[in-house]
């Protein structure tokens, strides 16, 4: 609406006459000015009239300005019955997804309140998969809804999903729905139940592919008269131009796939008119291999030809049928191809690749595998596996073998050793299979082997680190522990009694205190040295902790152990430390524990009655020391 004012009256305060009159009204008011003079109070007069006409002209647009406000009050109270009752479902989301308002017919299809849905991010009311493609979507979606649809499943409503289509528009004006009048702009939603619409289309798809079963197994076919034009053709034909009949009844045969030889005495069917044969062979047929456009796309068809003729023999036209080699040709462009890559990917692996028969004979070995091995590829092939699997693994291969060739299992992970030409033993592991032979259809055996020798040692070495005490070079206690069970066990078994020292190390801190920590550790692996020296080399000597140290052995029958060992450990201590003119002494308490077998004494209980039996030894020395 256009306000209607009169801009000399309503700026006229503003000139410079006008504002000369104000303030003789205003002097005339305060009594400052002759009250007798006339021409003053004409003055005021007049600009008292147009004060009034002034004002006038305010009522009128005030008054125009409040039926503006009614009528925005209608519009909004019509915009939002509009946007409740819109038959379509309609929602204002915000920049995060959230729907801030959504109407009634979007409430009904979701069947919840509108109350439930405002505040709900809309991705929870989705699947899993359409939350995905929501999130991933919907902020180009939000930023430029225009000719952009979304197309997301909400949750099962009664067991029934709903297939909603949104598609949204940006308003840049303020919203007069309520509470979100705030925002700068927001996106406007529309939701359409396309479920059925879905199920439909689904349907439809169902309905091609079965009919499409059907046409693969019937050759498309044109039927073309003596005078160029299309008699019939079949659906299969329609369906491979995408028209229907009606479209290619009457209409010429090259107008339809256009060749330079249509028309011409080139033309098959002048060739026919002609009395003339369609090849050198004098077939009743003809086939060729043509590049046809169909649509947008260039295929490569084979097009049989034949003449159509009636009860008499005579020409009445001619009978193509049309196959589509478009896929076969792919297809066998892409297998070369396929085969290619396939056998430079086997050849280049760096996995060591192996097939050989059920007797054991190789029949194909990679470049990968012969370097390993050393072998060249006229040697490998008339070599068999035993030749390069180790002995004593052959029969555990040959045993995983059979288990893959009764089906008992697909495939199965096998580790092993394979023996290079000249005797070197590579550890590896890998998966075996058995497949069956193109050519004879008779099963073989294949392996892909990885060289793990590296592996192993180096597990091997963190495992011996594991175990062992890294000053003195002894057994750890994590060590000790598992080789003593075993040993136990193996004494248990064969009936022979066993014998554990516990024997610590005394002065340990004087040594600490007044020599410092450097040279405490010396005397540690002193203790080392003469502990091997002392004990055997399958005896099993632990430093178990601080300054004690464990040994666990098999006596000699009839033999004082204790007594003896005491003595000569003595003795190679006072010798090692004179020997390497060491400023301490290696002083030792020792207790003792026999295991007997069918005792089922623990390793554990074993432990403490040392321990204990060693203490009780120390304590003795402290009171001989206190009496002296």
């Amino acid at each position: 609406m256009t306000f209607k004012t009169n801009s000399s009256r309503s700026k006229f305060v503003n000139t410079p006459k006008g504002k000369e009159l104000l303030e003789k009204a205003e002097q005339y008011l305060d009594g400052r000015l002759d009250s007798t003079d006339d021409q003053i109070e004409d003055d005021i007069r007049s600009l008292i009239q147009k004060l009034r006409v002034y004002q006038i002209e305010l009522e009128i647009q005030n008054e125009e300005l409040q039926q503006i406000q009614r009528l925005l009050e209608e519009s909004k109270s019509r915009y939002v019955q509009l946007f409740q009752h819109c038959p379509i479902g309609l929602a204002i989301i915000s920049e995060n997804g959230v729907l801030e308002k959504v109407n009634e017919t979007l409430a009904t299809m979701l069947e919840k309140s509108a109350q439930e849905l405002t505040g709900l991010p809309l991705h929870e009311l989705l699947t899993k998969d359409s939350q995905d493609l929501f999130l991933g979507r919907f902020r180009a979606f939000f930023k430029n809804p225009q000719q952009k649809s979304l197309e997301c499943i909400c949750l099962p409503v009664h067991h029934k999903n709903r297939i909603l289509q949104m598609r949204g528009a940006r308003l840049q004006a303020p919203l007069i729905i309520n509470n979100i009048s705030h925002k700068e702009y927001a996106l406007v939603v529309t939701f359409q139940d396309i479920t059925a619409e879905h199920e439909l289309q689904k349907e439809i798809s169902n309905s091609r592919n079965e009919l499409n079963q059907i046409f693969e197994s019937a050759v498309p076919l044109q039927v073309i008269g003596l005078d160029h034009r299309i008699l019939n053709v079949n659906q299969a034909f329609c369906q491979l131009l995408n028209k229907n009949k009606e479209d290619f009844i009457g209409e010429f045969c090259h107008e339809i796939w256009h060749s330079p030889t249509c028309m011409t005495d080139q033309c098959m069917l002048q060739r026919v008119l002609n009395n003339e044969p369609f090849n050198e062979t004098d077939d009743p047929y003809c086939e060729q291999e043509k590049d046809l456009q169909v649509g947008n796309e260039i295929r490569r068809y084979l097009i049989k030809t034949t003449v159509k003729r009636d009860q008499e023999g005579r020409p009445q036209g001619l009978i193509k049928a049309i196959l589509d080699i478009t896929e076969r040709a792919r297809t066998e462009q892409a297998l070369t191809f396929s085969e290619e890559r396939y056998r430079s990917i086997i050849e280049n692996s760096s996995d060591l690749i192996l097939t050989f028969s059920l007797d054991g004979t190789i029949l194909f070995a990679n470049q990968a595998l012969q370097e390993t091995l050393g072998y060249q590829t006229d040697q490998i092939i008339n070599l068999d596996f035993q030749d390069i699997c180790h002995p004593d693994y052959l029969a555990h291969c040959q045993k995983t073998f059979q288990e893959i060739l009764s089906n008992t299992s697909k495939q199965n992970k096998i580790e092993t050793i394979f023996r290079t030409a000249r005797g070197k033993e590579i550890e590896v592991e890998g998966t075996v299979s058995i497949q069956l032979n193109e050519e004879e259809q008779t099963p073989t055996v294949r392996g892909i082997f990885r060289d793990i020798s590296l592996r192993k040692s180096l597990e091997n070495q963190l495992r011996i680190i594991s175990i062992t005490d890294e000053l003195t070079g002894l057994l750890n206690r994590r060590g000790f522990m598992e080789k003593a069970a075993a040993a136990i066990e193996n004494a248990e078994a064969n009936q022979h009694e066993l014998t554990l020292l516990y024997v610590d190390l005394d002065g340990m801190k004087q040594i600490n205190d007044t020599l410092g920590h450097k040279v405490g550790d010396q005397a540690l692996k002193d203790m080392a040295i003469v502990l091997r020296t002392v004990f055997r080399q399958g005896d099993l000597i632990c430093r178990i902790g601080g300054d004690e140290f464990v040994i666990l052995f098999t006596p000699s029958q009839g033999v004082p152990v204790v007594v003896l060992l005491a003595k000569r450990l003595d003795e190679h201590a006072f010798r090692v430390c004179q020997a390497n003119k060491r400023p301490y002494t290696l002083a030792m308490s020792i207790g003792s524990d026999t295991y007997h077998p069918g005792s089922k004494t623990s390793l554990e209980q074993m432990l403490s009655k040392a321990d204990s039996a060693m203490y009780a030894i120390k304590e003795q020395r402290k009171c001989r020391r206190v009496e002296d």
